[in-house]
């Protein structure tokens, strides 16, 4: 723990590229803590990341380096190959760096990587691992409950945990199915909420009936089904015609039947980003702020923070119910929902946003108001009461021992 009256210490463990994590780490920027990640994979650091030391595997060292001032890199110890560390040797890693820095608490955010690499750490430790708060995101239980090698590590991590953050009731109530015994904190969107001068300035004035451009995420990974949403685009073709398609986390093996798509519809393409490419948070909240209408599908998901994005920023977003947006969003009047897997039932919503113009800017007027729930300073006061309220708990127990 740390030292009596020095800075509070908290240790993150989490993808340094994820922007959820750099949300997350943001919200309690300037607060007095001695922030820490620890990387749960070998990723880039995020060049948005501030604030905060990051404990990289040596192979990271030469090959990313310092995206900013305000960021420490700090190797870890050898990993004998002087390759990546692999799954094994980064619990290890972790467990030596939570000997060292005797963090006062843990946040893993995710699971398969974070929640699994922090679950082997704790038998290495033992009884001095810090208080664990996990953080799971929509699809860490949704999802891979479904799959039977991870069932018996999901229930292992969410018995270990002493608390948990989840991004939707939904997931609250499967965690606990999965074991969890903890205390639950409050259910959070992901990401740190938004600015509402950010959010003004990158919106694009007058209605957004009046936009004349598509968002689309078209990333073929995983749980996402890009290709349902290019079937969709195609069969409601006769309508799109003077749109711009915005493509974001485009896969490049999608790229040939994009610009086919939008040849034979009249749409011209806008490349906001491509899955091997970063893109900066702002570009993709301008992105939404000049659409009438954002696109995603996916066989799972939790809040879906892109769609939250675009309801803020006044694009209708049609998205697959297979999250739980719906927890956030008013199905059929802030959001369209349809079946991830199912073009036809995308199609005949899509036609349905480009057409409604009062569906459009009613559920513009709606979100505009969840824009203010969400205001960051609020949401960063919420998560540093967080953290502020377990380090009271620790506290009390410790006192009662």
């Amino acid at each position: 723990m740390a030292a009596s009256g020095s800075a509070p210490r908290l240790l993150i463990v989490g993808a340094p590229i994820s922007i959820h994590v750099v949300r997350n780490l943001e919200a309690i920027a300037g607060l007095g803590w001695d922030l820490h990640l620890f990387p749960s994979a070998h990723v880039p650091v995020n060049p948005e990341l501030r604030g905060v030391t990051v404990h990289v595997d040596p192979a990271a060292v030469a090959e990313y380096g310092l995206p900013n001032e305000s960021v420490t890199v700090e190797p870890l110890g050898p990993s004998g190959t002087g390759g990546p560390l692999m799954a094994p040797e980064r619990a290890v890693e972790l467990a030596r760096l939570i000997r060292r820095l005797e963090p006062d608490l843990l946040h893993t955010m995710e699971t398969q990587a974070a929640g699994y690499a922090a679950l082997d750490a704790a038998r290495i430790v033992g009884r001095r691992f810090p208080p664990w708060i996990a953080g799971i995101f929509g699809n860490d239980l949704y999802y891979y409950s479904r799959i039977g090698r991870h069932r018996a590590r999901l229930r292992a991590v969410m018995g270990a945990a002493d608390y948990l953050i989840a991004d939707s009731h939904r997931d609250l109530a499967l965690a606990r199915r999965y074991g969890f015994r903890g205390r639950a904190l409050p259910v959070m969107v992901t990401g740190g909420g938004f600015d509402a001068d950010q959010i003004h300035r990158l919106r694009a004035p007058g209605s957004p009936s009046g936009r004349r451009a598509i968002a689309a995420r078209l990333q073929a990974f995983w749980a996402y089904r890009p290709r349902v949403v290019l079937e969709a685009l195609d069969r409601v073709r006769g309508a799109l015609e003077g749109y711009e398609l915005q493509a974001y986390f485009l896969s490049p093996e999608l790229r040939p039947t994009v610009e086919e798509l939008c040849g034979r519809s009249g749409m011209t393409l806008r490349v906001i980003s491509e899955m091997s490419a970063y893109a900066p948070h702002a570009e993709i909240l301008a992105m939404h702020g000049r659409s009438r209408v954002s696109l995603g599908a996916s066989v799972s998901d939790g809040t879906a923070l892109a769609t939250i994005e675009a309801a803020v920023m006044g694009s209708l977003p049609v998205h697959s119910f297979q999250s739980s947006v719906g927890e956030w969003l008013r199905p059929g009047r802030q959001a369209l929902l349809f079946d991830g897997e199912d073009p036809g039932a995308l199609a005949t919503a899509l036609e349905r946003a480009l057409t409604d113009d009062e569906l459009v800017d009613g559920a513009a007027a709606e979100s505009r108001r969840l824009a203010f729930e969400l205001d960051s300073r609020r949401e960063r006061r919420r998560m540093a009461d967080v953290y502020e309220r377990v380090l009271a708990d620790q506290a009390r127990r410790c006192a009662t021992a």
